[in-house]
């Protein structure tokens, strides 16, 4: 049975893929327009809109441990690296880091 830092990185993967998917599709990184994004926590109950620009996105994904999250959705497992009235930037720490960076869609093992 995985453990829960994994069912959640496992999770967050999953969101940041459907992100992935969204900015390829509709952002550009010049355009100032708010994309509407999923939160990228780890919950499995959580299917919240976060909005961020592509460019916003593409500086919390220029690391491979790095996720977006509604403010209030950071865990344990992780570090807070920056808040913002829209956003949350938290890093994985731990067991759930290693399984994000095994399972990074820019750079795959």
């Amino acid at each position: 049975m995985p453990s829960r830092e994994e069912r959640r990185a496992r999770n967050e993967v999953t969101f940041r893929s459907a992100n992935e998917a969204i900015v390829r599709n509709v952002g550009t990184s010049t355009s100032p327009k708010m994309l509407p994004l999923i939160c990228e926590c780890g919950s499995e109950d959580c299917l919240e809109e976060i909005e961020l620009t592509a460019r916003e996105y593409e500086v919390v994904r220029a690391s491979p441990i790095r996720f977006a999250v509604l403010p209030g959705h950071e865990d344990e497992d992780e570090d807070l690296l920056d808040a913002f009235d829209r956003f949350s930037v938290v890093q994985k720490k731990g067991e759930g880091e290693q399984i994000v960076r095994e399972l990074n869609p820019r750079d795959p093992p």
